[in-house]
C-alpha cells in the first residue's frame, strides 16, 4: 500500500507539476470528505484530526477544494461528489 501511495504521489508531481504541498493538501481534503460523508464526526473534530488548529481555516480549504462548506456536506448535501 505504501509503495502504491508513493507511486501515485510521484505521478501527480511529474505529470501535473503539482507541488508536494498541493498533493498533500488534496489528499487531506479527500480524507476530510470521506470522514464528513460518514456523518459521525463534527466539522471541528475532522479539522482537528487532520491537523488544523483553526476550524475556519479547514472550512476555507475545504470550500476551495470542493466548492461546498463541510457542514453542508456533513448534513446531506452531496454536491461535492
Amino acid at each position: 500500500l505504501h509503495k502504491e501511495y508513493r507511486r501515485q504521489r510521484q505521478m501527480c508531481i511529474r505529470d501535473s507539476g503539482c507541488s508536494v504541498y498541493n498533493y498533500f493538501q488534496s489528499e487531506r481534503m479527500r480524507q476530510a470528505r470521506a470522514l464528513l460523508l460518514r456523518g459521525r464526526l463534527s466539522v471541528a473534530h475532522v479539522a482537528a484530526d487532520l491537523g488544523y488548529s483553526n476550524p475556519s481555516h479547514f472550512t476555507a480549504a475545504f470550500r476551495k477544494q470542493f466548492g461546498i462548506n463541510p457542514s453542508s456536506l456533513r448534513h446531506g448535501n452531496r454536491a461535492a461528489d
